[in-house]
């Protein structure tokens, strides 16, 4: 199992104009049901994978110019995506554990000066997420069968924000803690999850990556999971959620068929381990 540390998080949202808005409610296409809740659902893959590249391609473009090897570089991964507006959850990750991860960024710059810069990333990912937004927007409303449309649709469809949280970058340290402890619950059903901390300490940035095969697994990779992210869980907090916020890199839901046996493994990683739990659903 690779570890990787999380040196930053990101957080795109995408909802309707006010324009936009106005315009669904009178026509009768189906993205316009509930709302347009029906788009974002239909689209969120194709908003998730274009974030996804264009902040890889900013932070790639970034890095390169402060001459950090390309094997060195981090990487986007896109972890949870929510339905409402459509929210997408990514975190920046760099190969290695924390000590690792230190070293090599202190042989190129310092860390609150890289994590400012990172910062300073977010109106030009913004801009170009904007950019990438419409052109999917323009197209599913062009596309197919000639439209008939009650009004003609607004020029800007979507509005896009972005955070960068390099907080965790900020707070890495030259080394990890020689010891470790595990206070740790984890139950899985094929409804849901439940994870819970027994400790005195806060987990944070907790990433959740599930596997689930008709066979014993003996190599795993995150990357290959339907994954989810927990951002705080407090001591003594557990929290549940439904086996269908797990999503794969393609954005495809978990459905773990309630009709055969299955060996469902459980990836939790937080800024101190790797922690595999292993089940087996009759």
């Amino acid at each position: 199992m690779a570890k990787d540390t999380i040196i930053a998080k990101l957080r795109g949202k995408l909802d309707f104009t006010d324009e936009a808005q106005a315009w669904l409610q009178m026509q009768d296409v189906w993205f316009a049901r509930e709302g347009g809740q029906a788009f974002f659902g239909e689209m969120r893959s194709s908003f998730a994978h274009s974030f996804a590249d264009v902040s890889q391609t900013e932070i790639d473009d970034y890095f390169r110019r402060l001459e950090l090897p390309p094997d060195q570089r981090p990487r986007i991964q896109v972890l949870e995506t929510y339905q409402g507006s459509l929210i997408i959850e990514a975190v920046v990750t760099m190969m290695g554990g924390m000590g690792t991860v230190y070293a090599a960024i202190k042989a190129f710059s310092e860390l609150p000066k890289l994590a400012d810069g990172l910062e300073d990333l977010k109106k030009r990912i913004q801009k170009r997420f904007q950019k990438e937004a419409d052109k999917t927007a323009e197209k599913l409303i062009t596309s197919g069968p000639e439209r008939s449309y009650t009004a003609t649709p607004p020029p800007h469809l979507l509005r896009a924000d972005l955070t960068i949280d390099a907080r965790p970058l900020r707070s890495l340290q030259p080394d990890i803690a020689k010891a470790h402890k595990i206070h740790l619950s984890v139950a899985i059903a094929r409804s849901g999850l439940v994870l819970e901390n027994l400790g005195d300490d806060p987990m944070r940035d907790v990433r959740i990556g599930v596997f689930s095969s008709p066979t014993r697994r003996n190599v795993w990779q995150f990357g290959d999971s339907f994954s989810g992210l927990v951002s705080l869980l407090s001591p003594r907090q557990s929290i549940s959620k439904r086996i269908e916020e797990f999503r794969d890199g393609n954005g495809q839901p978990l459905d773990i068929d309630s009709g055969v046996p299955a060996y469902v493994d459980c990836w939790i990683q937080d800024e101190h381990g790797i922690y595999l739990f292993n089940f087996y659903l009759e």
